[in-house]
């Protein structure tokens, strides 16, 4: 006998869809019911869906994650809510080891990062601040200021744009 394999669905709230393989065939579940095989789908699902599929699911203790222009194919919001999931999936139990590189062009990218960052910064003053934070960002996607770091290039070298003062994205650089 043929072992067969167990049918897994993905549930994929960032880009409202779920996601299934199935009888050699990849295919895209909406809110509607109807379904397109993947390669029917928008660039932004094509581009970003084996991404949130592979963090649901980490396998791997001492990971680096890759992650060229998340921009690519998403409006800022789809952007946002992206870098939000990377975050708080990175901090999964079998993801705490690993890490995550996210080389943009996209300040909305940068501006989100720094909102994550302020919103450790500030949560950290007191549990009532920390609630009403949560409120506005949730705390799982918050980023600590030592787990975080950014540069540009220029000129074969890498260079910091945290304000060592702030531990944010230099506002200057945000563009």
């Amino acid at each position: 006998t043929v072992a067969r394999k167990r049918q897994r669905v993905f549930n994929l709230p960032i880009l409202e869809v779920e996601f299934q393989h199935d009888k050699g065939e990849n295919r895209v579940f909406f809110r509607n019911n109807q379904s397109l095989l993947l390669e029917e789908t928008s660039s932004a699902i094509q581009a970003n869906l084996p991404l949130l599929v592979i963090l649901q699911y980490p396998v791997n203790v001492g990971s680096l994650f890759v992650v060229e222009e998340l921009e690519l194919h998403g409006f800022p919001l789809l952007q946002k809510k992206l870098l939000y999931y990377i975050v708080e999936r990175m901090k999964h139990p079998k993801l705490e080891n690993a890490y995550v590189m996210l080389p943009t062009h996209s300040p909305y990218i940068l501006s989100a990062a720094n909102n994550l960052l302020f919103a450790a910064k500030v949560g950290r003053l007191n549990q009532d601040t920390r609630v009403k934070v949560n409120d506005i960002v949730p705390q799982t996607s918050w980023i600590e200021s030592e787990d975080f770091s950014a540069y540009y290039i220029a000129d074969g070298q890498a260079i910091s744009i945290i304000d060592n003062n702030t531990g944010l994205i230099d506002e200057n650089q945000l563009d």
